[in-house]
């Protein structure tokens, strides 16, 4: 494989008034009240004596002997009074002790009750709000979801200080026996294209499972695939790209590498390698790593969507049954185009890797009259929602910011910071988060940011950045605040 011009180098009653607590005295006016009213007492028991009891002849005022009145489902006042005689005047209670809270639907507290403030939340285990892990994304029905993965496993443990999961990921699947060749030390964008095609002709040349002469693509997570080659040659995908989207990679590729005129997914192994390469890029710069130079390190990923769908596009044309009848082959070129877009997405405004060029070549693409005939056909044989959401990165008509480029809009978005290029969930209780990621937030609106929506929130305005209590009676609220 070639590894020139890669990344720019160019090499590859009226109710009672409601009342958190009763003196004895005030209870037992309220007792008097409810029981001339004709009322139940609510629930929440008046403190001991603090009830009226009822003696033989009427009410008699709160004898001395009175016991503690219970929660008065039924106007519970204190037992009848030793005092009481019919009618007569018993002594006045002793105050009544705290009264325990009242039962849900309106109880009084006593003076003892619980406060309403906050206390300290505890620390979390996993030092996020939610320690659930989000599940592996599924995208069952959407075009790329049926791709055929051939499981290929890690046969190194490198690492390297400065090289990023991305790196990591990519090196460790090369196969020992083809030593050190892909490396480039002083650029590990170029490291991770280059081991790239080294992973891609081991699956090629031997886990080849197809019947048929195949090509293989590493795409990360240790998901190999093997696509048939369809019956056409690479030369018959020029006429398919337009002159305005021919891009500084179309000489050398499309026209120059005549050995591989025979095998035209040789495009989709190019395709692969920048893919990968730019994602080594974007991960590092996400993890504060980067130690290149400025380079064009996301156009190759945009650039080769269009030739791998002129590819497709001539395959549809040339090799028509091949085209009808090949899931696996159609299912990549939609799984690697939402690779390629994201991967862009998220690399296009970084410093390192903006490009006035790609900038234009993107609009071309995807507003352009030279980018019509690709939507055309993407539109035709994945549908509109696939060409909004994946190449246009509209959501359909949504619109807003995404700063972690995952396709997922940050007011939807649950999981910030997602990998470059990683593979996300579209919607649900888990929206923008990879797998394996935790939650900075849940699901629903939520004003003040501290990650409870507003329906299940129950401190209102939380300082920002505070821990707060992620379920229970206090959920939403931060140490010392009071429930609204």
């Amino acid at each position: 494989m070639s590894f020139f011009s890669v990344y720019g180098r160019h090499i590859h009653c009226e109710g009672p008034p409601t009342m958190k607590a009763l003196s004895g005295s005030v209870a037992l006016l309220l007792s008097l009240h409810l029981l001339a009213c004709g009322q139940e007492s609510p629930a929440g028991g008046a403190g001991s004596g603090g009830g009226a009891g009822r003696g033989a002849g009427g009410i008699g005022l709160a004898g001395s002997g009175g016991a503690a009145g219970g929660a008065g489902s039924a106007g519970g006042a204190g037992s009848a009074g030793s005092a009481g005689g019919a009618g007569s005047a018993g002594g006045a209670g002793s105050a009544g002790s705290a009264g325990s809270a009242g039962s849900a639907g309106g109880g009084f507290s006593g003076s003892g009750g619980a406060s309403g403030v906050a206390p300290t939340p505890p620390a979390s285990p996993c030092g996020h709000l939610d320690c659930t892990p989000a599940p592996r994304p599924t995208t069952a029905g959407q075009p790329g979801s049926g791709v055929r993965f051939l499981d290929y496993r890690a046969t190194r443990t490198d690492t390297g200080a400065a090289w990023g999961g991305v790196l990591t990921d990519i090196q460790n699947h090369l196969p020992p026996s083809y030593g050190d060749m892909y490396w480039f030390e002083d650029s590990y964008m170029t490291a991770g294209h280059e081991t790239t095609h080294g992973i891609n002709s081991d699956i090629r040349n031997n886990h080849n499972d197809t019947g048929g002469r195949a090509n293989g693509f590493y795409v990360l997570e240790n998901r190999g695939v093997l696509v048939q080659e369809p019956n056409l040659r690479k030369a018959d995908a020029l006429p398919f790209i337009p002159q305005a989207l021919q891009g500084s990679r179309h000489q050398l590729y499309m026209i120059e590498q005549t050995a591989w005129d025979d095998m035209p997914t040789y495009v989709f192994d190019e395709w692969t390698a920048y893919i990968n390469g730019a994602m080594v890029g974007v991960d590092e710069v996400e993890h504060d790593i980067y130690r290149g130079q400025w380079t064009d390190g996301v156009y190759g990923s945009l650039e080769f969507v269009v030739y791998s769908m002129a590819i497709a596009m001539a395959t549809e044309q040339k090799d028509p049954a091949y085209f009808a009848s090949n899931t696996q082959f159609k299912e990549f070129v939609a799984f690697n185009t939402r690779r390629a877009m994201t991967v862009y997405r998220k690399g296009a405004p970084m410093m390192m890797f903006t490009y006035d060029v790609q900038d234009r070549y993107h609009a071309d693409l995807t507003t352009g009259t030279a980018g019509a005939p690709i939507r055309d056909f993407i539109r035709r044989v994945y549908g509109q929602q696939f060409l909004d959401e994946v190449l246009l990165g509209t959501g359909g008509g949504a619109t807003g910011p995404d700063a972690d480029a995952d396709g997922v809009l940050d007011a939807a978005d649950l999981c910030r910071g997602t990998t470059a290029g990683a593979a996300t969930n579209a919607s649900g209780d888990f929206a923008g988060c990879s797998e394996g990621q935790l939650r900075d937030r849940l699901a629903g609106p939520d004003a003040d940011g501290d990650g409870v929506p507003d329906a299940m929130d129950r401190c209102a305005a939380t300082s920002a950045g505070a821990m707060v209590w992620a379920s229970g009676e206090w959920i939403g609220c931060a140490g010392g605040q009071t429930r609204s």
